[in-house]
């Protein structure tokens, strides 16, 4: 199949998959639900980003636009979901009980704002707008794909050859790779793959998701219901978190060199 073909059919799967989902009713998704659909726009993102990189004169953040509040909220809610997943191991904690509780709140809160938002003028409005990215396919090249990706795999490496990484290279290096990773298990031959390893990829997200988990312990324990006894366990469990991202990041260090 062309390169034109493939890129349009994976695209068209991902708006498929999308529209899918957004026919379930937003206090019926699941965990599961949440992932696979940020991962469906991602990967929407990523062929956005090549045919920008094709025509200059594609307007990427114009044809995203459908997807970033819901790619957003989504998000809001799949975080919360990862912070209860990860702390669940703490949940017997009595002074984390408040806060567990709050977070179990907020959860609510957030799953009935992405409920409202997904309708049936959000599913025409994806459908519609996927009409006219599909304009631009007709002349995507495989050797642009490959000077993309090779483009783009330079950048990364850059990244990666860094004398030391600080935390926003790390956060930075992710985004990249995230990027061009779902195009390169397209296009990329499988003897001569340019995508980073998946497991470091998956050590990316570790870390980053800690790092995000201890951002967001932070903000709870500047809530003013909180009780002395209370902040004093969450600081204590984000100090505890911060140690496991600092571990991450000497590992990544150590792996980046190999890869």
């Amino acid at each position: 199949m062309k390169t034109t073909a493939k890129l349009r059919k994976y695209y068209l799967q991902q708006v498929d998959s999308i529209e899918v989902l957004l026919r379930k009713s937003g206090q019926d998704f699941t965990p599961e639900d949440f992932h696979v659909l940020r991962l469906c726009i991602k990967k929407i993102k990523a062929v956005l980003s090549f045919l920008r990189f094709y025509n200059p004169d594609f307007n990427k953040e114009k044809y995203f636009k459908p997807y970033k509040e819901l790619f957003s909220l989504a998000g809001e809610v799949r975080e919360i979901h990862i912070q209860q997943s990860q702390l669940k191991k703490y949940n017997s904690n009595p002074s984390l009980a408040k806060y567990f509780d709050e977070l179990s709140k907020d959860l609510r809160k957030h799953q009935e704002a992405f409920a409202e938002l997904i309708n049936q003028k959000l599913r025409k409005k994806i459908k519609a707008n996927a009409k006219k990215v599909e304009a631009y396919f007709q002349k995507a090249a495989k050797q642009l794909m490959t000077k993309y990706l090779l483009e783009e795999q330079s950048n990364i490496q850059q990244l990666m050859k860094a004398d030391k990484l600080a935390k926003k290279d790390v956060h930075d290096l992710r985004k990249q790779i995230k990027d061009i990773f779902y195009l390169q298990k397209i296009f990329q031959p499988k003897d001569n793959r340019l995508v980073v390893a998946d497991e470091f990829q998956e050590m990316l997200g570790q870390w980053h998701d800690n790092r995000v988990l201890a951002k967001d312990i932070l903000k709870g324990a500047k809530n003013h219901k909180l009780q002395p006894d209370e902040v004093k366990a969450l600081m204590a469990l984000r100090k505890k978190i911060l140690a496991s991202s600092d571990r991450q990041l000497a590992k990544i260090e150590i792996t980046r060199k190999t890869v």
